[in-house]
């Protein structure tokens, strides 16, 4: 690749979907696929499907750094054909995100995945110049939203999530398995917040090695408050060219149809609805059981 790629990562339900439409919409930043969950698990040697596995640096295959920048060069070379560029036109149309021509020459692969939460430090073995950016939603939020998605899992396809002993693992899951006991959603809702505890504190022990200039950090809720600053700023801090600078101001004031929610209503505020008074104090648990980590991550944020 002419360019090193860009991660965008962040938990499940924490907008990931929302920037990722937002950022391909510069000339240069190529979304691939969805989250190339199988990828990763197929040519990355890192599981991201049912088993959701940890992996950092010391898991470094030359092999798997061979096959995905193959990947991601092959695909960024599909993704000029005919094909792609209607789907890029029908997409735009419907929803009002996804640019259809871009600057290929100097284009750069953009990969969004909440499941690489737990392996950021292994990604960044595989591309030492990468770019990362992390985005946090607010516990109560990410929790409401999480539930939502797990209990639609759970009533179209028998999904139950669970997790697993290793201590660094994000979620599992099984079809139609009739899984029970206290690691297992739907069920228990406290595993919720301690996931959002986990991934956030593990994902950010591992940016924290990588030099300031490859880290982009910004929250959920500033997004959504104030769009077009929070781009303006996110958009300076890429390795893009300078000839663009012109249309960032016009980029960042976007609006996208298609937000991805999984209800209706104002996503800073309807979790105040969503959670039971059971449910909220779960939170408030996991937050005061973990005082130190959970001050820590929404200070790094700040």
């Amino acid at each position: 690749m002419n360019r090193p790629p860009i991660f965008l990562i962040g938990c499940m339900r924490s907008g990931t979907t929302l920037l990722s439409r937002l950022l391909s919409a510069h000339p240069q930043i190529v979304l691939l696929g969805f989250e190339l969950l199988d990828v990763w698990t197929e040519h990355g040697a890192a599981p991201c499907e049912e088993r959701c596995e940890h992996r950092n640096a010391s898991h470094f295959s030359a092999t798997a750094q061979a096959q995905m920048t193959d990947f991601f060069e092959t695909e960024l070379k599909r993704s000029r054909s005919l094909r792609k560029h209607l789907g890029r036109a029908y997409r735009n149309l419907l929803y009002g995100y996804s640019r259809i021509s871009y600057d290929w020459e100097n284009a750069i692969a953009l990969n969004k995945s909440p499941h690489l939460m737990n392996k950021v430090g292994y990604v960044n073995a595989l591309f030492p110049n990468a770019h990362f950016i992390f985005i946090l939603r607010d516990i109560f939020a990410h929790s409401a939203s999480q539930k939502y998605l797990f209990e639609y899992g759970f009533e179209m396809y028998g999904r139950q999530r669970y997790v697993p002993d290793d201590e660094n693992a994000c979620w599992f899951y099984e079809d139609n398995a009739e899984l029970s006991g206290t690691n297992v959603y739907p069920g228990n809702f406290q595993l919720i917040p301690e996931m959002w505890l986990r991934l956030n504190r593990l994902a950010l022990s591992e940016i924290d090695k990588i030099e300031p200039e490859r880290v982009s950090l910004l929250t959920y809720e500033n997004l959504v408050k104030d769009q077009k600053t929070e781009l303006i700023k996110l958009y300076s801090q890429l390795p893009l060219m300078e000839e663009y600078q012109g249309i960032i101001s016009m980029l960042s004031e976007r609006v996208i149809r298609n937000k991805n929610t999984t209800t209706k209503g104002d996503s800073l505020t309807k979790w105040q609805q969503q959670l039971n008074i059971a449910e909220k104090e779960a939170i408030d648990r996991v937050i005061r059981a973990n005082k130190t980590d959970y001050e820590t991550i929404t200070d790094r944020f700040r």
